[in-house]
């Protein structure tokens, strides 16, 4: 008996966080509620890396307020890839030796409900850097995955700047956004164009195809604001 109650409880606050997830990831796909704002450290740290001023010194005074994102860097200056170096034990050691390109490539994830990730620029850290936004967007309604395993509550947003056609940022909620946001933080390791991602095959049928879903949405609105306008 005692088992049987005990099992109860978390049926019925599975069903309750269920539907708060649900309803969440609806609102922001329908555009309804925007995705939450990158946290106020993170966002600076994205903005201060498109000026031409900023140096290991300021970055890593900047990290400093998110004892978080500052362990993350450390760890990731610490890992492997790094074996044989000498260990980091400064903040603006292990940004230096990872240079600040990778610092602000890094991947972040939110393990709510529903799940965010995010790599690069969001829209509001892209303008404030003085970008041609256009974002292209994938409802997970629209990929056939999301269908199939009943899936379809979330959104991929990629943010791309118009003039260089280059991918910015991309933030994904739902349901295995803290591992799909990798392949952005791939594609902007690699500097790619948005176009890269509508030009390659993605398997079928995945979550990943979201990627060039959200890819064909932006090249159409940067194809649509270079169109003559009619007299």
């Amino acid at each position: 008996m005692a088992a049987a109650a005990a099992s109860h409880q978390p049926v019925g606050m599975a069903t309750a966080t269920n539907q708060v997830s649900t309803v969440s990831a609806r609102a922001i796909a329908s555009g309804d509620l925007e995705l939450p704002p990158l946290p106020a450290t993170v966002a600076e740290v994205l903005s201060a890396r498109q000026t031409d001023t900023i140096d290991a010194v300021r970055l890593s005074a900047i990290i400093h307020r998110d004892p978080a994102l500052a362990a993350s860097i450390l760890r990731v200056a610490n890992s492997a890839a790094y074996v044989g170096q000498e260990q980091s034990r400064v903040l603006q050691q292990a940004i230096s030796r990872l240079g600040l390109r990778h610092v602000t490539e890094i991947a972040m994830g939110v393990y709510a409900l529903p799940a965010i990730g995010s790599s690069g620029l969001d829209v509001q850290a892209a303008i404030a850097a003085g970008l041609g936004v256009v974002v292209g967007r994938a409802n997970f309604a629209e990929i056939a995955r999301g269908h199939i395993n009943g899936n379809e509550d979330g959104l991929l947003k990629l943010v791309v700047d118009a003039a260089t056609r280059r991918i910015a940022g991309c933030q994904v909620v739902g349901e295995g956004a803290t591992e799909l946001v990798h392949i952005a933080q791939m594609a902007m390791a690699a500097e790619a164009e948005v176009d890269t991602l509508v030009e390659r095959v993605f398997n079928f049928p995945t979550m990943a195809e979201a990627y060039r879903v959200a890819a064909l949405d932006a090249v159409g609105r940067i194809e649509a604001r270079r169109a003559p306008v009619a007299p």
